[in-house]
């Protein structure tokens, strides 16, 4: 064998020491030889990847829900501050907007609730609440412009009160959420 020359991999017969593909079996000699599918095979694998980047957003949106999914939760009361408020977080886990369309506060005494259901007015006015968002929301009552608000528990074994949340999905179908706390010492 000449210095220039070199077996084939495969079939170990002489060919050029450069050769990159044996000219007798059709080997290659570098390191695609570790590649054992033809270029058809690797046309179809490049097809299918670039039919896959299309279709998954297609299939993942078929296959998401598109509605709000909008929570409460209680912060905080200040009875400092007159008036009196309730802070709320409002939270859409959702991937379509919420409304909230009214706000509605009930005491529970001694296991009793009032009959009426009082509704609350809140800071920011703003109504919609966006996919994603989350913002603290100041309940308060209002009622003959006369600002009142939580009872406090004297007199009572035990004193509650409920927020009910009234809110219109994407679908538009009205859903109730309800927070219940206990009232101020």
């Amino acid at each position: 064998m000449s210095p220039k020359e070199k077996e084939c991999i495969v079939c170990y017969e002489r060919i050029h020491g450069d050769a990159k593909k044996c000219t007798h079996c059709n080997s290659f000699q570098n390191w695609r030889r570790h590649l054992g599918f033809s270029s058809v095979v690797l046309s179809l694998l490049v097809a299918f990847v670039s039919v896959m980047t299309v279709a998954v957003p297609i299939i993942k949106s078929a296959l998401t829900p598109n509605q709000s999914d909008v929570r409460y939760s209680f912060v905080r009361y200040d009875s400092a501050q007159d008036p009196k408020y309730i802070s709320v977080v409002s939270s859409n886990l959702g991937n379509r907007s919420g409304i909230l369309k009214e706000a509605t506060l009930q005491v529970i005494r001694d296991e009793k609730k009032d009959t009426l259901s009082h509704p609350l007015a809140w800071k920011p006015a703003e109504h919609v609440v966006k996919p994603g968002e989350s913002k603290i929301l100041e309940f308060y009552w209002s009622e003959q412009n006369v600002i009142q608000f939580l009872p406090k528990k004297e007199g009572y074994n035990t004193c509650s009160y409920q927020v009910q949340f009234h809110v219109i999905a994407f679908d538009h179908e009205p859903k109730s959420v309800t927070l219940t706390s206990n009232c101020p010492e």
